[in-house]
């Protein structure tokens, strides 16, 4: 029954750190799309400052 015991500790315990890993995933994917956003937001800014550009000239 010791053995028992220990092999579903065990077995949880690996359950547990394959779960961290999981969202320690998602966070990283979370900031990488972050980071897309802000990479396509500054891409936006140049476009809309030459469309103001070109409205003024």
């Amino acid at each position: 029954m010791k053995s028992a015991s220990a092999a579903m500790k065990s077995a949880s315990t690996t359950i547990k750190s394959a779960s961290t890993t999981i969202k320690s995933a998602s966070t990283t994917i979370k900031s990488a799309s972050t980071t897309i956003k802000s990479v396509s937001g500054t891409l936006n800014s140049p476009s809309a400052i030459m469309r103001y550009a070109s409205g003024n000239i």
